[in-house]
């Protein structure tokens, strides 16, 4: 099954019989007949097993997208976790990048922000990543856990391929280089919910001129969702409701055209 379709192994299945030639023990061509009792039995099993193959679609999408409680969690003794995110508003062409470096105990270290120029949101979430890996490399991080919400940005970091003739080769390479220097460090994927401040700096980053902020501080709006992230209080993340009911639609209509 590729894409999510389903292929008919029987395309003749519906005829009133049907037949095909076959070579016999003497290797003469002769004549195989199947008569329609045969193909409704055929065409039954067929309908059978493409049913089930639907429903086991059906579920993989629900399983998928079946909502999720997601909370900040602090990173494992002696490691500092990095949250980075970008932002791009469309309408306004602007972008911005944030990071924010927190201990062991959940405790703010130090977060960067900044504006972006000519920039797209793959753009911004890389260049959060890069930015922040060195911020922790300059502050003397040497245990690592790196959290992007952007499952692309991961992908295309941790994968280690070649990506000279990529969009972004010289940032690719910027940070390639920076996860080889001598120090533990892991880049994860996050939901968005457990990157909510990263994603607070990187609008802030977004919406001004400014080309770095260094926040020795916390900002004083931010308090709540920091909080939050300390007490490691939940979010949900919600299933995708409309994308399962336009699929279970689909496979409802399919079915029964079938019939």
């Amino acid at each position: 099954m590729a894409n999510g379709s389903i292929s008919h192994a029987l395309p003749w299945v519906g005829l009133s019989a049907v037949h095909y030639p076959f070579r016999g023990r003497h290797g003469r061509i002769g004549m195989h007949f199947r008569f329609a009792d045969d193909l409704e039995l055929i065409e039954a099993k067929n309908a059978i097993m493409q049913a089930r193959m639907e429903e086991e679609l059906i579920q993989a999408q629900l399983a998928q997208d079946e909502p999720r409680i997601v909370c900040w969690v602090c990173p494992p003794q002696g490691f500092a976790k990095l949250n980075v995110d970008g932002s791009f508003y469309e309408k306004q062409q602007k972008a911005g990048f944030g990071c924010l470096l927190r201990d062991d105990c959940g405790t703010w270290v130090v977060g960067i922000s900044g504006f972006l120029e000519n920039s797209s949101i793959l753009h911004a979430e890389l260049a959060a990543v890069e930015r922040g890996l060195l911020l922790a490399w300059d502050w003397g991080i040497r245990k690592l856990i790196c959290h992007s919400d952007s499952m692309t940005v991961v992908s295309l970091v941790s994968n280690g391929g070649n990506h000279d003739r990529h969009q972004f080769a010289g940032l690719l390479a910027n940070i390639q280089e920076l996860l080889q220097r001598d120090w533990q460090v892991q880049v994860e994927h996050t939901l968005r919910e457990g990157n909510s401040c990263a994603d607070w700096l990187a609008k802030d980053g977004a919406k001004d001129d400014v080309v770095l902020k260094v926040w020795l501080l916390a900002p004083p709006s931010m308090g709540d969702l920091l909080m939050d992230d300390f007490m490691g209080v939940p979010s949900l993340r919600p299933s995708n409701q409309k994308t399962v009911s336009k699929l279970e639609r689909a496979v409802r209509a399919r079915l029964r055209g079938k019939r």
